[in-house]
């Protein structure tokens, strides 16, 4: 285990959250979290895809997903963030 602290998915009153390693029910929830970001990543892009395909799709139905994707990305953004800092830390483990 790393003496590093991994830094939470969530913040505590605006300021980052951070847990020491392992596997315990709080590194347990923020993999959850992570999963599910990405999982909802992955759906927001297939829906996107196909509307934007559809070259009958409105304005209207763009808008809405748009701003769910942008949402989502931003979501990612900050995964992939988290997973970095744990594989510089070595504690890639958790």
């Amino acid at each position: 285990m790393s003496d590093t602290l991994r830094r939470l998915p969530w913040t505590n009153d605006g300021r980052a959250a951070y847990v020491t390693p392992g596997n315990g029910t709080v590194n347990r929830l923020a993999d959850q979290m992570e999963q599910s970001a990405c999982a909802v990543a992955a759906d927001l892009a297939q829906q996107a895809t196909r509307v934007a395909r559809d070259m009958g799709a409105s304005a209207a139905e763009m808008r809405p997903l748009l701003a769910l994707l942008a949402a989502s990305v931003v979501d990612v953004v900050q995964v992939a963030e988290l997973r970095r800092e744990r594989l510089e830390s070595g504690a890639h483990g958790t």
